[in-house]
């Protein structure tokens, strides 16, 4: 019985010790930090800067982000939406583009229309207002507004830069710049 009762505690304190060491071994790891936003560690990205507020999203595995692109006639639509949801609301912050007469084939400058807005939807720091290119007066066109820049590999690369107004209150205006994506059709 001795024995039984010796071999038990030694088979409990070589487990209780095999099992501390790897505990310890995960607790001394050094954890990942969050670094800057790459758009290399992204399929497809749209990044800017929203008033103050960077905006970056990208595709990737793992990511609750996403970036939608469909052609509908001759308009493409680019939907980005970050995935964080803005407190007391449903909807994550999102960016829509539509890009009317878009080229399949040649790099080449798009306005943003009042007509056919594009968006900046729940914007986190206004209070998760929406926002759109539709200034409420004319809809004169906001022109070289979108620009794609480079086609390679099925993939959109480019830049876009505008003006959008709080759709509550057409006076109140956010300034979109520093605007680069990347998407694939």
């Amino acid at each position: 019985m001795k024995t039984i009762k010796t071999t038990l505690i030694v088979l409990f304190i070589s487990i209780l010790t095999i099992s501390c060491s790897k505990d310890d071994d995960e607790t001394t790891a050094t954890p990942t930090t969050p670094t800057a936003f790459n758009p290399n560690d992204y399929s497809e990205y749209v990044t800017c800067k929203v008033g103050d507020f960077s905006y970056n999203t990208g595709n990737n595995s793992g990511n609750t982000t996403s970036i939608v692109a469909f052609k509908a006639g001759s308009t493409l639509y680019l939907d980005s939406s970050d995935g964080n949801f803005v407190s007391s609301s449903t909807a994550p912050m999102e960016i829509n583009f539509q890009l009317k007469n878009f080229d399949l084939i040649t790099p080449k400058s798009y306005e943003v229309s009042g007509t056919f807005p594009t968006e900046v939807l729940k914007h986190k720091h206004v209070d998760g207002d929406n926002y759109d290119t539709n200034n409420g007066i004319n809809t004169t066109p906001q022109n070289n507004a979108i620009t794609i820049t480079k086609i390679e590999d099925g993939f959109y690369f480019g830049t876009f830069n505008f003006t959008t107004y709080k759709i509550v209150n057409r006076a109140t205006t956010l300034q979109v710049t520093q605007g680069h994506f990347k998407f694939k059709l």
